[in-house]
């Protein structure tokens, strides 16, 4: 999702394919690494970039349009199956806004899916620190969204200590995965334990 290709130092223009190109056209490729293509930055900091887009709606329906969000539960998902792809050809702050609407958007999908909604929703990980996402799942889920500095939780360990609970279960012989969670057919740990001989030969 950071390839941005240029022809004589310009954007191709709209419907351009590379397969129009001959050999002989090509003078010199040059692949240059850069955390974006287009603004420099790493991520939308603070959801500033997004701020000043507007979301694209029949982009975010397309990006909606995906099997899982029809897939009953339990299910789960890994992160390269969703791309940036329909969004291609937006501005950079458009694209940064439909994607966090996106993202938003999901998680109202699957509050539907809950018996009744939650009082509150509480938010871990980076995406709290993002006061467009942070907007956007208020505005989109009918519940206001809350740091979870709010339960006196660690927010940027949140992720990490999760790992250390499983770790800690998965040692003791205790099931970190259920049938009722992520579909599988009976409670599973969580794989396999190597014991690393350390001691002098």
């Amino acid at each position: 999702g950071y390839t941005r290709l240029l022809i004589d130092g310009q954007p191709i223009p709209p419907g351009f394919s590379l397969d129009s190109l001959t050999p002989e056209q090509v003078e010199r490729i040059e692949i240059l690494r850069a955390p974006t293509a287009e603004t420099g930055a790493r991520f939308d900091a603070g959801g500033a970039l997004a701020a000043q887009g507007r979301v694209d709606e029949s982009v975010l329906t397309a990006m909606l349009d995906h099997p899982f969000f029809d897939t009953v539960p339990p299910k789960s998902l890994d992160r390269a199956d969703f791309t940036i792809q329909p969004a291609r050809g937006l501005s950079a702050a458009d694209g940064a806004a439909t994607l966090t609407a996106f993202s938003a958007q999901s998680v109202a999908q699957a509050l539907r899916l809950l018996p009744e909604l939650p009082r509150r929703l509480i938010v871990a990980g980076g995406g709290r620190h993002n006061a467009t996402l942070m907007a956007m799942l208020s505005a989109r889920c009918g519940i206001a969204a809350e740091p979870i500095e709010v339960l006196g939780a660690n927010g940027d360990a949140t992720e990490a200590e999760g790992f250390a609970y499983m770790a800690v279960c998965t040692l003791s012989g205790e099931p970190i995965s259920f049938p009722g969670t992520t579909g599988v057919a009976r409670a599973r740990g969580g794989g396999q334990v190597f014991i690393v001989d350390r001691s002098p030969r």
